[in-house]
């Protein structure tokens, strides 16, 4: 199993944009890439405007060749690139 975790902090004025973005690119993930078996979306209960996404695919080819090449990935990207303070990005895979 390949996983990623994603850190974001949001420009706070767009929290709410980011978050409903974020719940529609995790829909799009599980229900059109068969090889995304997780994809959750979770905010900080502290800062409102830090997200934190956590994905679990069946393997790495699953991530590069299928999910950063969808088109709805690209949408996200766009949409929500100017509300991005910070991202911090790390791979996983299982042990």
């Amino acid at each position: 199993m390949y996983a990623i975790s994603v850190m974001f902090d949001i420009d706070p004025e767009h929290a709410a944009d980011f978050k409903a973005a974020a719940l529609t690119h995790a829909r799009n993930s599980t229900t059109q890439e068969p090889g995304c078996l997780v994809f959750e979306v979770f905010q900080s209960t502290e800062r409102t405007n830090r997200f934190y996404l956590h994905e679990c695919y069946v393997d790495k080819a699953a991530v590069t060749d299928v999910h950063q090449k969808a088109p709805y990935m690209q949408e996200f990207r766009q949409k929500t690139g100017g509300w991005i303070k910070s991202k911090q990005i790390e791979h996983w895979t299982s042990v």
